[in-house]
């Protein structure tokens, strides 16, 4: 991560809206119901969240979630020939 991009990140923590929500609990913020003015501000939350940086640089296949093969067993990967 570059010093930037954690600046950027530190930033989420720090910055408060007119209200004192911090930006961090602006993005966990559940989705409203599907009326034209949420979509609007849903939009301009997704621009907000594009402007913080490359987000999907780094992501590795854990975030996909638990493997389903417990640790220690052969996937077809390393299973010998």
């Amino acid at each position: 991560m570059s010093a930037v991009e954690r600046a950027g990140l530190l930033r989420l923590l720090e910055e408060r809206d007119a209200d004192g929500t911090t930006q961090y609990n602006r993005l966990k913020k559940f989705a409203q119901s599907p009326t034209w003015s949420h979509f609007k501000r849903l939009i301009a939350q997704l621009d907000w969240l594009d402007g913080l940086g490359d987000s999907g640089r780094g992501r590795t296949a854990s975030h996909r979630g638990r493997s389903r093969t417990s640790p220690g067993r052969p996937t077809r990967r390393t299973r010998p020939n």
